[in-house]
């Protein structure tokens, strides 16, 4: 009943890339786009009902966090793999999973993930380096004494 909607080529980007799937984040990494900026036009088009937004998936990495401390390591791992595949920006998701990695036992995945991790989020990078010296240090360790 208003004005005509004027769409950007941002807009129909977003709209190309909508499948039902993604979240809003895992749709800024995939367009290349700022997060603010795709969060914005997504708003946007919901407020003009060209977009309509279903209730979020349930979020994989809260579910890997219970799944780690119930000792369901490979699930976790799982979990947070599918994640990391659909958003491969997702810092977190690369940091449980590297935690995931390390309880299964699985040393180097979980300094793969953690390298993942540093790209994601390279303010984190000091932290990320800790990790993957710590996790390079048990797994030499335990080489050593398996003789």
């Amino acid at each position: 009943g208003g004005a005509p909607v004027e769409l950007s080529t941002l807009d129909w980007r977003i709209l190309d890339a909508v499948d039902g799937e993604r979240d809003v984040a895992e749709i800024g990494a995939r367009l290349d786009e700022p997060l603010e900026a795709v969060g914005g036009r997504v708003r946007e088009l919901c407020v003009a009902a060209i977009l309509h937004l279903h209730a979020p998936p349930a979020d994989a990495t809260m579910e890997a966090r219970g799944a780690i401390d119930a000792g369901r390591f490979d699930e976790a791992a799982g979990r947070l793999r599918a994640r990391v595949r659909r958003a491969p920006q997702d810092a977190e998701a690369w940091r449980v999973l590297g935690l995931a990695e390390v309880a299964a036992g699985r040393f180097d995945a979980a300094m793969d993930a953690w390298t993942a991790w540093r790209g994601a989020a390279p303010e984190r990078r000091a932290e990320a380096d800790a990790l993957i010296l710590a996790a390079r240090t048990m797994m030499e360790a335990l080489l050593d004494h398996r003789e």
